[in-house]
């Protein structure tokens, strides 16, 4: 009923707050356990009402745990407009960050980021998007989809070359 990488390191109550909640709300759920605390109560509070929560900050703070990945279920915050992730230890998003097409403004500031999925390129919506202080080596084809954008950074990353793409988007300032 529960693969052990799921429920591994829970504490007792929400294991068992876990393990008797309904199929639905286990799914909405899925990973969202392995957020540091400060950041799964937000997370946990956003996916209650995921069409209500227009905006999500979780810039790490000093003296916080780092998020180091993003469960899937964040794909069902489609109401999202504005999201900051800043300063934490993401090394990659999952697919599922595609389904975020409300989002206009995204910090992925300071991560640790090597790539972007393809479906990044779903993220038509996106005005502002912030890069800068990662690990970026290369940026998707679907990157020239987000014709949106008026502000990118792309700040000290690992950038050699730019897709072809790229040069479509008009809006850039």
């Amino acid at each position: 009923f529960l693969q052990q990488p799921e429920w591994a390191g829970l504490h007792n109550t929400k294991f068992i707050e876990y393990a008797n909640a309904d199929e639905n709300t286990r799914a909405s759920m899925s990973g969202v356990w392995r957020l540091p605390d400060w950041a799964r109560k937000e997370v946990e509070a956003a996916l209650r009402d995921p069409a209500a929560c227009t905006k999500l900050e979780l810039h790490k703070h000093r003296g916080k745990d780092p998020i180091t990945s993003l469960p899937a279920a964040f794909g069902q915050l489609t109401a999202l407009t504005t999201l900051t992730l800043g300063y934490n230890q993401l090394a990659a998003l999952p697919d599922a960050f595609g389904q975020l097409t409300a989002l206009k403004r995204l910090y992925l500031t300071g991560n640790q980021l090597a790539s972007l999925p393809a479906a990044f390129g779903q993220l038509t919506a996106l005005t502002e998007l912030h890069l800068y202080n990662n690990q970026l080596a290369s940026l998707p084809d679907a990157f020239g989809q987000l014709t949106a954008l008026t502000e990118l950074n792309l700040y000290n990353n690992q950038l050699a070359s730019l897709p072809a793409a790229f040069f479509q988007l008009a809006a850039l300032t």
